[in-house]
C-alpha cells in the first residue's frame, strides 16, 4: 500500500509550491464549510486510492442522466454497462461492481424525476428555461472565485435536485441562497423561488421550498465559512496545515485511505 506523511517537509513544500503557482483558486458553493484536510491532501500532491464511494457514485450518475435529459433530450434510462465509458461529475469513471451496485438507488430517482415533471406547478416552459447545470462563478478577494452550479434554472425558480429523501440541511439553505446572489450578480433576475426536489424516496418525489427566513440565516454562516476557508488557503501557502473537520463527508472523500482525521 502505497504510504503518504502529509506532515513531511516534502509533502509541504509541494503544497507551498503549488499554491504559490496558481494564479486563481476556485471555491465551489458547496464545498464551503467542508473539511479543509481535503484540500491540505490535494495541493501536497498526495494520491487518491480510495474508489469512489457508493453514495457519492448514486447521485452524480442520476445528476449526469438527468442533465443530459434536459440538455441533449436524451432517454432517462439507465445502463450500469454503459456509464462505466462515460466520465461523469468532474470526469470520474464509475467502476462496473459499482456501476450495478446503485442501479436500483438510480433507477428510483430517474422514475421519481420523471413523476416530478408530471406533477409540478413550476413553469418548465423550453420559453422561461435559462438552462440546466448553469455554472456561474464571482469574483472574491484576490485571486480567489465562488463557483456554482444549478441544477435547473428558470427565468423565476432556482432547482437544485437531491437524491435523498426530504430532510432540512443548513447546508441546502446555503447553497440555494449562493445561486441567487451568482444569478443576480450576473443579472439573471432580481429575486427566485429556491427549490428543493428530493428523488431518493421510493414513495415518490417532494418537492420542497424554504422559508425565507431559513436562508437568510444559513447565508449568515456562509460568509464566516468562505472567510474561514480563504484564510486556510491563505496559511497553507505559508506551510501551516489546516484543521480537519471529520463527519460524514470523510466517507466520501478521496483520501479516505491515507488520512488519519487529524
Amino acid at each position: 500500500m502505497t504510504k503518504f506523511d502529509l506532515y513531511s517537509e516534502s509533502a509541504i513544500n509541494e503544497m507551498i509550491r503549488r499554491l504559490k503557482d496558481v494564479d486563481e483558486i476556485r471555491i465551489h458553493t458547496t464545498s464551503v464549510g467542508g473539511c479543509m484536510g481535503r484540500e491540505a491532501f490535494r495541493w501536497s500532491g498526495a494520491p487518491k486510492l480510495a474508489p469512489m464511494h457508493f453514495w457519492s457514485a448514486k447521485g452524480t450518475v442520476a445528476h449526469h442522466i438527468i442533465e443530459k435529459n434536459i440538455i441533449d433530450g436524451e432517454p432517462l434510462r439507465y445502463d450500469p454497462d454503459e456509464i462505466t465509458k462515460v466520465a461523469v461529475g468532474r470526469g470520474t469513471y464509475v467502476p462496473q461492481r459499482l456501476a450495478h451496485a446503485i442501479r436500483p438507488q438510480v433507477e428510483t430517482a430517474l422514475k421519481n424525476f420523471k413523476i416530478w415533471l408530471e406533477q409540478t406547478e413550476i413553469d418548465l416552459d423550453p420559453e422561461n428555461l435559462i438552462g440546466a447545470e448553469v455554472r456561474l462563478e464571482s469574483p472574491l478577494r484576490g485571486r480567489y472565485t465562488l463557483t456554482g452550479a444549478i441544477d435547473l434554472l428558470t427565468e423565476k425558480v432556482i432547482i437544485d435536485f437531491k437524491n435523498g429523501k426530504k430532510s432540512y440541511q443548513k447546508a441546502y439553505y446555503k447553497q440555494l441562497g449562493n445561486y441567487e446572489r451568482l444569478c443576480i450578480e450576473h443579472e439573471l433576475g432580481t429575486e427566485f423561488q429556491k427549490t428543493l426536489v428530493f428523488l431518493g424516496d421510493p414513495d415518490g418525489p417532494q418537492e420542497y421550498t424554504p422559508k425565507a427566513a431559513s436562508i437568510k440565516s444559513a447565508m449568515q454562516f456562509f460568509k464566516k465559512e468562505l472567510d474561514d476557508r480563504m484564510r486556510a488557503y491563505d496559511l497553507m501557502e505559508q506551510g501551516v496545515l489546516p484543521c480537519f473537520n471529520p463527519g460524514f463527508g470523510c466517507s466520501l472523500c478521496p483520501y479516505r485511505g491515507i488520512c488519519a482525521g487529524v
